[in-house]
């Protein structure tokens, strides 16, 4: 029988396969497509899905993306006023796990659906959240082993931690309002919630101020005493903005807006890398769209911003007669045809590194091997030198097999941060990559890892 995890894979390689979608209405879906995982509908009563023609009482949905800005939902009748700025949008799922609108000859996958009642546009808030006659339910989220029925409650506050570094979270500007009550923004979080997490900090704060003024002297009273005042009040904004739900839904706004922005440029970095030779072949352009995928932006934005930029590199190298596809650096490499060709093999394609801490020196490998004949020649570059190192700049032309060893350094990256990069080896055997990708430790559980003793 197929498990979860099985099926949840399946469908996603059919949803990559696919070249149109459509809403129930039959507008066009046009906006981000990030497979999240399988919930459950079940009616309360003996009433059935309305949805459901057969009677049944519960319905299975894949959850195409999560987090979806209602313009791609609502186009037109979005206006501003509504409650939450974010929703789910699904698509349904008969009783043997398939696609239940899915034309395989037109690539077409149909009857999306959309959830907009969810605070923060999770699938998490969306189950959670729900009333009335019916009930929603997680049956299976990626990189779960184990279904997810239940939002993980708010982190306790531990007063030791945030007097050890924590908080720092409270004074310093680049800390979201999340953040400085110790909350996740990405996780369907209760008023209750806002008020417990404010309420211990402002305690701490409260009394730190008294030993203060009590007179009390130690090396982390001097440290604070500058601080806190501005700490009791970013602390009281913050309570105040998560608390409201209009407030809190304005400041997801902007924090999506700021989001989409950091990652509309880091794909522009990844774009510029593969065409500065001034070519884009499909499997380039493949890999683009994927890691757009993985960055959260939308395929047709992806595909607009690879168009821009042709356009832009194919302007400058207009106006510029001394452009040339090789580079400076290296001399052109011999192109070699016949029998005696080389043939680039790498031994990976994608090196996911899954979760790092801040500060964490990762090494991995990969090799590279010709499998042809004649002498393989070429370079290896990184898109992103700043935290990435390979081992050698060019490939060995004595060897058929070599190993090459990339350094990542964590010290200067974002906590929280998702990262993408590229290893790209060119030679006179063919083109390929290696994608590395891994995102930084949430501040939460940085801070328990790298304490500051202040006394």
């Amino acid at each position: 029988m197929e498990n979860l995890a099985d099926r949840f894979a399946r469908l996603e390689t059919i949803v990559r396969g696919a070249d149109t979608f459509l809403l129930g209405a039959g507008e066009k879906y046009t906006g981000p497509i990030r497979p999240v995982g399988i919930v459950r509908q079940t009616s309360n009563d003996s009433r059935p899905i309305p949805k459901r023609k057969d009677g049944g009482l519960s319905q299975d949905y894949f959850v195409l993306a999560d987090k979806v800005p209602h313009r791609f939902t609502l186009g037109d009748a979005v206006d501003g006023s509504e409650t939450y700025p974010t929703g789910v949008v699904l698509v349904p799922l008969n009783d043997n796990g398939d696609f239940l609108d899915w034309i395989s000859q037109a690539k077409t996958l149909g009857s999306l659906q959309a959830i907009f009642w969810c605070s923060d546009g999770s699938i998490e808030s969306a189950c959670a959240e729900n009333s009335g006659r019916f009930t929603w339910e997680v049956l299976f989220k990626r990189g779960s082993e184990k279904p997810r029925t239940e939002r993980r409650r708010a982190e306790p506050f531990d007063a030791d931690e945030y007097r050890k570094s924590g908080w720092r979270t409270a004074v310093e500007k680049q800390y979201t309002q999340y953040e400085r009550l110790g909350l996740n923004a990405h996780e369907h979080i209760t008023a209750l919630e806002v008020s417990v997490a404010h309420r211990a900090r402002a305690n701490w704060w409260r009394q730190r101020g008294a030993q203060a003024q009590g007179g009390k002297n130690n090396p982390l009273i001097a440290e604070l005493v500058p601080f806190i005042k501005t700490a009791e009040e970013n602390l009281q904004q913050a309570f105040a903005v998560l608390s409201e739900v209009d407030q809190k839904a304005a400041y997801d706004r902007q924090l999506e807006t700021a989001g989409n922005n950091v990652a509309e440029e880091k794909l522009l970095e990844f774009i510029r890398f593969t065409l500065r030779d001034k070519i884009l072949i499909p499997s380039e352009k493949s890999d683009l769209l994927d890691q757009a995928r993985d960055l959260g932006v939308s395929r047709e934005r992806a595909e607009e911003l690879i168009r821009d930029e042709m356009v832009r590199t194919a302007s400058m190298e207009a106006g510029d007669t001394a452009a040339t596809v090789t580079s400076p650096r290296d001399p052109a490499t011999p192109v070699v045809t016949g029998a005696d060709r080389p043939r680039l093999v790498l031994s990976q394609t994608v090196l996911s590194l899954g979760t790092l801490r801040k500060g964490q020196h990762c090494v991995q490998s990969f090799t590279i091997d010709n499998t042809g004949g004649g002498v393989l020649q070429g370079s290896i570059d990184v898109s992103h030198p700043e935290w990435m190192v390979v081992s050698q700049r060019e490939i060995d032309p004595r060897r058929h097999h070599q190993e090459v060893t990339v350094r990542i350094d964590t010290s200067r990256l974002a906590l929280g941060d998702k990262y993408v990069g590229m290893v790209e080896v060119r030679s006179n055997g063919g083109r390929q990559g290696v994608r590395i990708d891994f995102s930084i430790d949430l501040e939460a559980t940085a801070l328990s890892r790298f304490r500051t003793q202040l006394y």
